[in-house]
């Protein structure tokens, strides 16, 4: 007897990891000197058009970009609970370097705790600080030598009802903890973001920032998957921070809203690994 044809899975839109995000920078190579002297990124290119920006890469699995702003600025902060904020897990050994470069280079620079955020920490205690342009970044302590990576971020959202459905039905992340006005959404590969409700969204979470946006790579059938739900749900996609100029045939990419907070998300069916490759970076 003949075996049953076994069908596909539907793709249900699931990402596969926090890839990769791009910032704001005041002045460029002063953001480049910061990220490569306190955290250790290496130069992938850099973007020649009127702005400026460069990439970096950051451990094995991520890159970051700065954009320089012909706008908007990134007001003083003095406080390193405000938004948007990118949490990093450093290996033992790169967490007492990197906690002693930030204390000695950030104006603020503190230790903070997060309760069940982080899977790859041995702690949740950590640092919290201000870069050089007024980015809110944090470091935990990794539980081996892994090189540094991207664990989590902190977004301020104005319907946190509304962004917990949004990113469990539109990305598939996973709701692990609500409460006290704060949700935890568990991203594959033990990676979260953590949504925060707020009355007010804070000044830099609100304004435009050229070229600012964080992005999860996915699997053809997953992207396909994602941006029907997102038209499904009367959600624009498109790219409109013009990723598209340089995309080669079958590469896949679009960016979107958050529609809670209006951060730009990206999704694409490659990886920080593939795009490094692409620039002559040693991987």
């Amino acid at each position: 007897m003949e075996a049953a044809i076994q069908k596909a899975p539907k793709a249900v839109g699931r990402v596969r990891h926090l890839d990769h995000f791009a910032i704001p920078a005041m002045e460029l190579d002063r953001a480049e000197n910061f990220y490569t002297g306190v955290l250790g990124a290496k130069v992938i290119v850099r973007v020649p058009d009127a702005a400026g920006g460069v990439f970096l890469k950051i451990g094995r699995r991520h890159h970051l970009g700065l954009f320089a702003q012909s706008k908007a600025t990134i007001p003083k902060r003095d406080t390193v609970d405000s938004f948007p904020r990118v949490a990093f897990v450093l290996s033992p050994q790169e967490f007492d370097k990197v906690s002693a470069k930030a204390k000695e280079t950030c104006s603020v620079a503190k230790e903070i705790e997060e309760e069940g955020v982080s899977g790859s920490a041995t702690s949740e205690r950590g640092i919290g600080f201000i870069d050089s342009e007024g980015n809110i970044l944090e470091i935990f302590r990794g539980k081996d030598e892994n090189p540094i990576a991207v664990d989590h971020l902190h977004f301020d959202t104005l319907a946190l009802d509304n962004g917990i459905r949004f990113y469990t039905d539109v990305l598939h992340l996973e709701l692990i903890k609500q409460a006290d006005g704060k949700a935890i959404l568990a991203i594959p590969t033990g990676q979260a973001l953590v949504l925060h409700q707020v009355n007010e969204l804070c000044e830099v979470t609100k304004t435009s920032y050229e070229e600012r946006h964080f992005a999860f790579s996915v699997s053809d059938d997953d992207f396909h998957a994602i941006v029907d739900k997102l038209h499904h749900n009367g959600l624009r996609e498109a790219d409109e921070l013009g990723g598209g100029v340089h995309r080669k045939p079958g590469d896949l990419g679009t960016y979107f809203k958050d529609p809670t907070n209006g951060i730009y998300l990206q999704i694409l069916n490659r990886d920080s690994t593939i795009f490094a490759r692409k620039h002559g970076f040693p991987v």
